[in-house]
C-alpha cells in the first residue's frame, strides 16, 4: 500500500487506520512527514493517522519518540499559524500531546476559536475521583483512559466518529471529535450523572432509528448505552456502536463496574462526612 492509497484511505475511513498493521503503519506515518518535510506542504491527514495509530496502538509510540517524530510534529506547530492553519496546527498539538504525555503550553488567548456553546473543561480533583483510583483495577483504567475511535450516536440521531474515553480521574466520559482539541460540555457525561449503561438498544434508541430501507441498523450485540441527566435542552445520553460484540461488552462490564465502584465510594464517603461531623 502506498503513501497516497494510505491517506486517502484514512481520509474517508478514519476507522480503516485498525486494518493497518502496526510494524508498518507508523513507518508509514513517518515517512509521510518526511516526504513533505522538503517539498509538500504537511497535510492534516498524515497527523490524523499519527494520532489513531497512537491511540489504537499504544505500543507504536516508543517507536514514534525514537524516530524523533515528536521533534518533527512540534516544528509544525511552531511553524503553522494559528489562525489560517487552525485545524493542522491544533491537530499538531493533538499528537505532540499525546507522544511527549503533557499539555503544550499556548500563549493566552491562543486557545483554538469555539462556538458559543462549546466549553474547554478541566478535570478537577475530587474525593470520589481520588479514591475511585484505588479501588479499580489496572487493566479496566487503562482500558477505559486510552479510550477507542467509535460510532457514537446522539439524541439528534446523527452518528459521529468519535475518540470514546473516561478521564485521567475516572470522573467523566467524554467525546472527542478526532480533529478538534477541545471537548464540547455536551460530550461530557460525569459519572455521578449517570443513571443507566445498557447493553444493546430498543425502539426507542437513535441507533434503531438510524436503519432505513437501503441501510440496516447495526446490530444490537455491538452496541451500547450511557443514560446520563436530563437537562433542559434534552436527555445527555451517548448511545455507542462498537466494532463487534466483545468489544461493546467489554465497554458496557467495565463502564458498569466503574459506575457501580463510584456509587460505593461515594456512600462511604457521605457516611464518613457524618461521623465526622
Amino acid at each position: 500500500m502506498t503513501n497516497k492509497q494510505l491517506l486517502a484511505i484514512c481520509s474517508d475511513n478514519i476507522k480503516a487506520v485498525e486494518t493497518i498493521q502496526y510494524e508498518k503503519g507508523n513507518q508509514l506515518a513517518d515517512r509521510v512527514l518526511d516526504a513533505h518535510k522538503t517539498s509538500e506542504p504537511i497535510l492534516l491527514n498524515d497527523l490524523i493517522l499519527m494520532e489513531n495509530m497512537i491511540r489504537m496502538h499504544p505500543e507504536s509510540k516508543p517507536e514514534f519518540l525514537a524516530m524523533k517524530t515528536d521533534f518533527k510534529v512540534e516544528n509544525i506547530v511552531m511553524t503553522t499559524d494559528k489562525k489560517t492553519q487552525e485545524e493542522l496546527h491544533n491537530q499538531a498539538v493533538v499528537v505532540l500531546e499525546l507522544l511527549r504525555d503533557k499539555q503544550v503550553d499556548q500563549e493566552e488567548g491562543d486557545n483554538p476559536v469555539q462556538d458559543e456553546n462549546a466549553e474547554e473543561v478541566k478535570e478537577t480533583p475530587n474525593n470520589e475521583a481520588q479514591d475511585i483510583q484505588k479501588t479499580v483495577p489496572m487493566h479496566i483504567q487503562k482500558f477505559l483512559k486510552q479510550g477507542r475511535i467509535l460510532q457514537v450516536y446522539g439524541e439528534d440521531g446523527v452518528c459521529r466518529s468519535m475518540h470514546f474515553f473516561v478521564s485521567k480521574d475516572l470522573s467523566d466520559i467524554k467525546c472527542k471529535h478526532p480533529k478538534e482539541n477541545f471537548i464540547k460540555q455536551k460530550w461530557i457525561i460525569p459519572i455521578h450523572q449517570v443513571k443507566e449503561i445498557k447493553y444493546g438498544y430498543d425502539k426507542k434508541s437513535p441507533i434503531s432509528k438510524s436503519g432505513s430501507f437501503f441501510r440496516r441498523a447495526p446490530a444490537a450485540e455491538k452496541c451500547f448505552a450511557v443514560f446520563g441527566p436530563l437537562l433542559l435542552e434534552g436527555p445527555k445520553n451517548f448511545h455507542v456502536e462498537c466494532e463487534n460484540a466483545a468489544e461493546a461488552k467489554r465497554w458496557f462490564e467495565y463502564l458498569t463496574y466503574l459506575h457501580s465502584e463510584y456509587k460505593k465510594v461515594l456512600v462511604m464517603n457521605l457516611k464518613r462526612d457524618n461521623r465526622n461531623r
